[in-house]
């Protein structure tokens, strides 16, 4: 097991570094000139402007500049914005709210999509089943951005179950736990409707196997078949989708706290975007995908714990 989880750590290093290369790259050689955008329409103080260009490093080669910022990356140290303003103390303080929702998210996945999936295939060709099945179908249909105006409607405008967001961090009585009600509806009820659709095609295809018609033949009751049998080879494959959902969680993440105005790292992202500042933008980018590197080679080693066929396979 050691050398098979040495293999993926060393897989997730070695794609970071090209990615984070590749990302780098991808954004430095957009057109535009930020440092200039900063001055408006009037004009440009050039020794301001060179010594923002020099504090930004943009006056070096590109592979010095990526070096530079690989280097503060890793240290913890991230540079200043276009005005100036520190980055840490910017990620520092919009990472809570996110995570909070990220935590919201995965366990809303870990509890409705089992309970989804085990109901589509408890008592096949029932009308338990088909419910299930077509609650299954609408949830991944409905867009986090369309979940998230209906969700709004409902419980603030025709219902009042919830208060409208009303955001101050650190928490207040204006930002209690019923502000993350809504992002969290929004962005989980639909994944964990995906886990429940692919894990049913994963399960139904394990019990198509033949070591389960034997089972079947050996009088084993269903109930056993399901919960052991098969969902131990499903259970792997389903780890590694949970992990490959992290990706389309960061990217709903911001429309959610777009349309809930929270104050989190998605709508700082929108913000860096919009006011082209481009090593902020780096940086956060760099976060996601260092998350998601992290959450899939994690996934990678408990599938190989999970299935002992997948470390053979890696031989």
């Amino acid at each position: 097991m050691l050398p098979f989880i040495l293999r993926r750590v060393l897989i997730g290093i070695v794609t970071l570094l090209v990615a984070s290369f590749v990302l780098f790259a991808a954004i430095t050689i957009l057109p535009g000139d930020e440092v200039r955008a900063l001055f408006g329409f009037g004009a440009v103080d050039t020794e301001q402007y060179r010594l923002i260009v020099e504090r930004l490093h943009y006056d070096r080669p590109f592979l010095v500049q990526y070096w530079l910022f690989l280097q503060d990356f890793v240290v913890g140290d991230f540079g200043l914005t276009l005005q100036g303003a520190p980055i840490g103390p910017i990620i520092r303080s919009r990472i809570a709210p996110s995570l909070w929702i990220l935590l919201g998210v995965t366990l809303i996945q870990l509890v409705l999509g089992p309970l989804l999936l085990w109901l589509s295939v408890r008592r096949p060709r029932t009308p338990l089943e088909r419910v299930s099945s077509t609650a299954t179908i609408i949830l991944v249909s409905v867009p986090t951005l369309v979940a998230a105006f209906v969700l709004q409607a409902v419980m603030v405008y025709w219902t009042d179950l919830l208060p409208s967001p009303k955001w101050i961090y650190p928490p207040s009585e204006l930002a209690g736990w019923r502000n993350y009600v809504m992002p969290i509806l929004a962005l989980g009820v639909g994944t964990a409707a995906h886990l429940a659709m692919v894990g049913r095609v994963e399960l139904l295809a394990t019990l198509s196997q033949p070591y389960i018609t034997t089972a079947r033949g050996l009088g084993i009751p269903r109930d056993r078949i399901l919960k052991v049998e098969a969902m131990r080879p499903t259970a792997g494959r389903v780890v590694q989708l949970v992990a490959a959902n992290t990706a389309v969680l960061l990217t709903g993440l911001i429309v959610v706290e777009d349309v809930f105005q929270v104050p989190g790292l998605g709508s700082a992202l929108l913000e860096a975007i919009q006011g082209q500042d481009r090593l902020l933008v780096i940086t956060m980018l760099m976060f996601v995908l260092a998350g998601v590197l992290v959450v899939n080679t994690v996934a990678d080693i408990l599938h190989g714990w999970i299935d002992p066929r997948v470390r053979a396979e890696d031989f």
